[in-house]
């Protein structure tokens, strides 16, 4: 792995951390924490994932347990399968570095139920505000990704042009904003979210907006959550649509940020192109000023079914209130993105 005198840019830490061993990790990660400690740091992990155009990757590298997290996730291989059928599993624990993964995954977890909660009402009930905020969060961080990509080559203008062509009209598709909310769909968005965690800048929350499952995914946390608080038992739909999702996260984790490693590795400019411009046409689906149109009214035995089309700011001072938060959220990314620098320097 990288050691903290390398190039120390996000993308390519990544990169770097890809071509070298495994399990080979940076001497500041060597040293013992606390169940405290990587609890607090999956915390901060899971609330920045919480957040579309925050990515717990980049929290990941800025607190020092990033490329320990690499290590670990890759490590769900059929290695560790031969070990748990041979029934070896203290090995196998050891393997997957269970002490540390355990208190990371309980901490993403406790923040992502807390966050996820709020977010659901913002986005229903001060939707311009929280997609100012979304908008700029993302434009900034198509500013970082651009930055490491080589544009003095034509090819990485035709890709990146390629990639924001296709998701500029993919986001504006009824599906995507409107969909039924089919078990099948939860899955495969759940696979492809989840890769956001190996890869700092890309943020899962801002991956599943865009596939129009944030907010409903969100509501299903939050009603899970307050069921249990009320001690009561969720509905069984929630813990089916949240256990799916979930089970579509493990299969993501495990095999998608195999084939990302290998990309990174070996394709990274064209992978980094195709990836900023699928950010920059997403930014569609983040356009603050948005008009909801119902699609299927609700029944007694279906919820509604509604999209949102941009629109016109109504006036001036709307228009400068939201591009003054955007502009706030461009400049907190970037001086996020900043620390992350200084601090693995």
């Amino acid at each position: 792995m990288t050691t903290q005198t390398e190039n120390t840019d996000l993308q390519n830490t990544v990169c770097n951390d890809y071509s070298e061993n495994d399990d080979s990790r940076p001497s500041d990660e060597q040293k013992p924490m606390s169940f405290i400690g990587i609890f607090t740091r999956g915390l901060l992990m899971g609330s920045a994932d919480a957040v579309p155009g925050v990515s717990g990757g980049t929290i990941a590298l800025i607190v020092g347990i990033y490329q320990r997290l690499i290590t670990a996730i890759s490590h769900f291989d059929f290695h560790l399968v031969k070990l748990v059928c041979t029934f070896q599993f203290r090995k196998a624990l050891d393997y997957i570095d269970f002490k540390f993964l355990f208190p990371l995954i309980c901490g993403i977890g406790t923040a992502l139920v807390a966050v996820l909660s709020t977010m659901n009402y913002l986005l229903t009930e001060q939707r311009m505000y929280v997609l100012s905020v979304f908008f700029g969060l993302i434009a900034a961080s198509c500013v970082l990704v651009i930055k490491k990509i080589h544009l003095h080559k034509v090819s990485s203008w035709i890709l990146l042009a390629l990639g924001a062509v296709f998701a500029f009209w993919l986001v504006g598709q009824p599906f995507m904003q409107g969909s039924e909310h089919a078990y099948s769909w939860l899955f495969v968005c759940g696979m492809i979210a989840i890769c956001a965690m190996v890869l700092p800048g890309i943020s899962g929350s801002y991956i599943l907006l865009i596939l129009g499952e944030y907010t409903f995914m969100s509501g299903k946390v939050k009603q899970i959550a307050m069921a249990l608080l009320h001690g009561q038992i969720p509905a069984t739909s929630d813990w089916l649509s949240v256990a799916i999702f979930l089970c579509g996260c493990v299969v993501g984790i495990i095999g998608f940020t195999k084939i990302l490693k290998i990309m990174l590795a070996n394709f990274e400019q064209s992978t980094l192109a195709i990836l900023c411009g699928f950010m920059v046409g997403s930014l569609r689906s983040l356009w603050p000023f948005q008009e909801k149109v119902t699609l299927t009214p609700a029944t007694e035995t279906t919820k509604e079914i509604v999209r949102y089309i941009n629109i016109a700011p109504a006036d001036v001072q709307t228009a400068l209130i939201a591009a003054a938060i955007a502009l706030g959220s461009m400049i907190a990314l970037l001086a996020i993105e900043y620390v992350a620098k200084k601090g693995s320097k």
